[in-house]
């Protein structure tokens, strides 16, 4: 005799053995040789599996042939599936299918050379008037499971295609998609599709043509005079310089010749920014920022790579949410230049900004609370006018609650977020100089003489603190594959 477990954790004694497996979407039987061939023994193992609650109806015809088959050759029967569940079906999400390769990233590499060029981009922005863009194809919606004891098993809802229309598409309702209402440049950022016109400027930016407002593509044949003003949604095309000048792109930014800057200006980029050369830059930019010969004492910002490996970085500080390479660091002089990869500055100031708004609602319910306390245990006695103020009082301590709460909330968050950074990288190809400082997430590391790469500084997971290795192959891999 045997004992097994109902769901409910009842003993039941039998001359076999019933189990769920694991999920609960199948029972198993177990049953020695010698009792295969007991009268009855099927009625019974159905009349044990209704009393442990199993719903769905057994196996009978299998069963009985495994019966049959363990008695005739005298072998155990062992974790024989005799009743199954019905297994949920997930849901397929609606999907993209995107008419061409509009958004390849990266730039195209010279064949003869192997080296990046900047003025190449891979992607393929550039549509016609009622081409086809992308398809979308909806959402289906998954099915329900049932475990054998009867127990619902849900699947969430299929989730549509994350997009939305934009200025100049038109959708298509044969193709089931999207189609450009003009002639113009791709864009999708924030789910939503859009093409651009271009606006197209042959000479300097200065004071000829004032401050540029521009909601689309944006063209420059020469140079972004000083003191200039230049806004644009889309990408941004500079084939001369860009002098000392206020900055505002949605797209990337390209500039042809290089960047000659102030710190006192500001230069702000949605997408990557593309340059030969860049020189004192304040740049906050929310994508990659791929340099061709040098930076030099810029303050940059960047939520993706900042790629300069083939040139040097001086003075200045280079900050990325992602990945630094470099060719060199620093300069013989000791120019102080800071590198910190890993480090989401955006990142780090809300969760700043959060921690001070709660410390002010903490202050709020620390000066309140007693004499909201107290009012409020005696508010018979209270006049009608000290009443609202006790009212008032426990309205600003409940919003100081929910307010510490939901910036509590958004902190969790924001630290996911940031602790990703621990994985990212400074990979040095040439030289490091004294004055150098690698910081990598929330670890850094002064160089205190001259070293020679290629290198990488990452954190090491053990101690906490950053480390310099030369084992860089399967980095300088992965930003090969970049």
């Amino acid at each position: 005799m045997t004992e097994i477990k109902a769901p409910g954790g009842e003993i039941a004694a039998t001359s076999f053995a019933l189990s769920a497996t694991e999920d609960r979407m199948a029972m198993r039987l177990s049953c020695p040789a010698a009792q295969a061939s007991t009268v009855g023994l099927l009625e019974e193992i159905e009349q044990e599996a209704a009393r442990l609650g199993v719903t769905v109806p057994l196996e009978r015809e299998p069963l009985q042939a495994a019966l049959d088959r363990a008695a005739a050759l005298g072998e155990d029967i062992v974790d024989l599936v005799i009743a199954r569940g019905q297994t949920p079906q997930p849901p397929r999400d609606g999907s993209l299918e995107w008419a061409a390769p509009y958004f390849t990233v990266g730039f195209m590499i010279d064949p003869e050379t192997k080296r990046i060029d900047f003025r190449q981009k891979a992607e393929e922005l550039t549509v016609e008037k009622g081409q086809l863009l992308v398809r979308v194809h909806p959402p289906i919606d998954g099915r329900d499971g049932v475990d054998i004891f009867g127990r619902a098993i849900k699947v969430a809802r299929a989730k549509p295609g994350a997009i939305r229309p934009g200025r100049q598409v038109i959708w298509d309702e044969k193709d089931q998609g999207y189609r450009a209402g003009c002639e113009g440049r791709i864009r999708f950022a924030g789910m939503v599709l859009e093409v651009d016109n271009v606006y197209h400027i042959a000479g300097d930016v200065g004071s000829a043509t004032g401050n540029i407002k521009h909601n689309g593509h944006l063209i420059v044949d020469g140079n972004i005079e000083p003191d200039s003003r230049v806004e644009c949604s889309g990408d941004f095309d500079v084939h001369g310089l860009i002098y000392a000048s206020d900055i505002d792109c949605g797209g990337t930014l390209l500039v042809r010749s290089g960047i000659n800057q102030t710190l006192a200006k500001r230069m702000r980029v949605s997408g990557d920014v593309v340059a030969k050369y860049i020189h004192n830059a304040s740049l906050e930019v929310s994508g990659a920022v791929h340099v061709a010969t040098e930076i030099l004492q810029s303050r940059i910002h960047s939520l993706g790579t900042i790629d300069c490996r083939h040139g040097r970085i001086v003075g200045g500080e280079a900050v990325s949410a992602a990945d630094i390479i470099v060719g060199e660091v620093g300069s013989r002089a000791d120019a102080r230049t800071t590198l910190a990869a890993g480090l989401h500055l955006g990142v780090m100031h809300r969760v700043q900004a959060n921690l001070a708004t709660i410390k002010q609602c903490a202050e709020i319910i620390r000066t309140l609370g007693p004499a909201c306390k107290q009012a409020m245990s005696n508010s018979r006695a209270l006049t009608a006018g000290q009443r609202e103020q006790a009212m008032e009082m426990e309205f600003k301590i409940n919003e100081a609650q929910e307010t510490i709460a939901e910036l509590e909330k958004q902190n969790q968050t924001l630290s996911r977020e940031a602790y990703a950074g621990r994985g990212s990288h400074i990979l040095i190809l040439g030289t490091v100089h004294p004055g150098t400082v690698l910081r990598v997430y929330n670890a850094q590391q002064v160089v205190e003489e001259s070293l020679v790469g290629p290198m990488a500084a990452v954190l090491d997971p053990v101690t906490g603190e950053v480390a310099l290795t030369s084992e860089v192959e399967t980095i300088m891999e992965k930003t090969h594959e970049s």
